[in-house]
């Protein structure tokens, strides 16, 4: 043993060491490997760990021997700065020079020793593990290992969902269930346990095609009312732009996409942003309709989120909020810029006035777009805006959907033809002219988007009939939409 109250030893060494000097406590800054981990616990001393926030990072990597009291203490540091070569020194020599670090260590475990919790020893699990879920066939794979003040807290990832286990409650699996040789090796399942995992398949994965809150709102039957529900399922970025005329109900048509998303997955927070002057209409219709309870909140209400947020909560919000008062609120959209929430579901009614480049409206809208995972825009009056005004909007509901100005003009083009046979049909016009705007869709540079759809074949046979026949259109009360399929572009 050295005659010096203070050494520097690396790891494998200094593990050595501590089976000789068998230190009175030993303090850990950092993790250790199974092997490092069984040797300390064999020893007959008191153990206590750093937690992550507060490592010696300031030092080397390596064991610190001190004596003090006439008895060795260790201090073992596996996450600071590399490997130093081995040294010794009396600590009264250590302020400056190369044994430096030696004074910093003997502070280092003085003063932290009370800082240390229990050493829990390592975990059996580490991250990117494939696991199973004991007591079901469930496997994931683990994204995180916390050190708690109980034992280690297992962050798993199962089929998309997060989940935390301790770990009894967990096993290692030995193999990639990505790899079919992983479930060749496994055992035969059953009819049984096929038909059970099919069925929770389907439910946990549910149709785009079917409406599972069907009939489950206070509303009028109205079929057009489902598509943009229909429209939402399908989309493979959750965002939608409604644009149907004033009283047709576009209040009803979200309140409908929102129970079909409450269906598929719980909703924690959703958020209504609308003009003050449609607030309480919005708190009203929900709850009379669907039964929904809504907040109407104040921007002091997200700083409260912000905050919850920031200390690791995970609040739930149901709410209303106005556009006036949202654009104006500095302070609670810096917070939540801080953080970048999320939201399960974002409403933003007359949307149509959040398309002007730089304003504080466009600027808070990229923000709700940034953080919500289906996002809704509705607006009565896009048709009527100037085409850039609507690239704007539909850029900022979906910034890949339409990523050059141009190719968005000509993606037009063939709506206003469309658009000439809609009018014909209506007000019974012969079907030559329609014809005509058909086959000027053709001719478009991008005309072949809409005419290598199967329903445009089908209203082209259709036109081409009424028109052989001379004979105008014969529009049935229940109106056009039963006679003719009107296509349109992706906006």
């Amino acid at each position: 043993m050295t005659t010096d109250d203070l050494q520097y030893l690396g790891i494998d060494q200094g593990f050595s060491w501590i089976t000789q000097a068998l230190p009175a406590r030993v303090l850990i800054s950092g993790e250790l490997d199974c092997g490092h981990s069984d040797l300390l616990e064999a020893l007959n001393t008191e153990l206590r760990q750093l937690p992550p926030g507060q490592h010696c990072r300031e030092l080397h990597e390596g064991v610190y021997g001190i004596l003090r009291r006439g008895r060795w203490e260790a201090l073992v540091v596996t996450s600071g700065k590399g490997a130093t070569a081995s040294a010794s020194a009396r600590h009264r020599f250590t302020d400056d020079g190369p044994s430096r670090h030696l004074g910093l260590a003997r502070d280092a475990l003085i003063d932290q020793w009370e800082d240390g919790v229990g050493f829990l020893g390592s975990s059996p699990f580490a991250v990117n593990d494939i696991v199973k879920i004991r007591g079901t066939n469930r496997i994931g794979k683990v994204l995180q290992v916390v050190r708690t003040a109980s034992g280690h807290r297992i962050r798993v990832v199962v089929d998309g969902e997060h989940l935390e286990a301790d770990a009894h409650s967990i096993t290692k699996v030995d193999g990639d269930p990505r790899s079919p040789d992983f479930w060749i090796q496994e055992e035969p399942s059953g009819a049984k346990e096929i038909a059970l995992t099919l069925t929770w398949t389907k439910l946990r994965q549910p149709l785009s095609n079917t409406l599972y809150s069907y009939k489950a709102s206070k509303t009028i039957f109205r079929a057009y009312q489902f598509i943009p529900a229909l429209k939402m399922l399908s989309s493979p970025t959750g965002r939608l732009l409604i644009a149907d005329e004033v009283g047709l109900g576009k209040t009803i048509e979200a309140g409908l996409i929102w129970s079909e998303l409450e269906q598929r997955a719980p909703l924690r927070r959703t958020l209504v942003v609308a003009p003050s002057s449609l607030a309480l209409k919005w708190r009203m219709e929900m709850s009379r309709r669907f039964d929904r309870n809504l907040d109407i909140i104040k921007p002091a209400r997200l700083l409260e989120l912000a905050d919850d947020m920031l200390e690791g909560k995970e609040p739930e919000l149901h709410a209303v909020i106005s556009l006036e008062s949202l654009r104006t609120a500095n302070e609670a959209l810096d917070r939540l810029s801080e953080i970048r929430p999320r939201f399960d579901l974002i409403v933003v009614d007359e949307a149509h006035a959040l398309r002007n480049i730089g304003t504080k409206s466009n600027l808070m809208g990229g923000l709700l777009s940034d953080w919500a995972d289906h996002l809704l825009f509705l607006s009565a009056t896009p048709i009527n805006l100037r085409n850039d005004d609507l690239y704007n909007l539909l850029t900022l509901l979906d910034e890949g959907l339409f990523q050059d100005k141009e190719v968005f003009q000509l993606q037009l083009e063939p709506n206003r033809h469309l658009n000439a046979v809609a009018r014909s049909v209506t007000r019974g016009e012969p079907g030559n002219s329609a014809l005509t705007e058909l086959r000027a869709i053709q001719d478009l540079e991008l005309g072949t988007t809409v005419t290598a759809r199967p329903d445009f074949a089908r209203l082209d046979v259709l036109t081409r009939e009424v028109g052989q026949a001379g004979d105008g259109w014969l529009v049935p009360a229940g109106g056009v939409g039963s006679v003719v399929v009107v296509l349109v572009q992706p906006c």
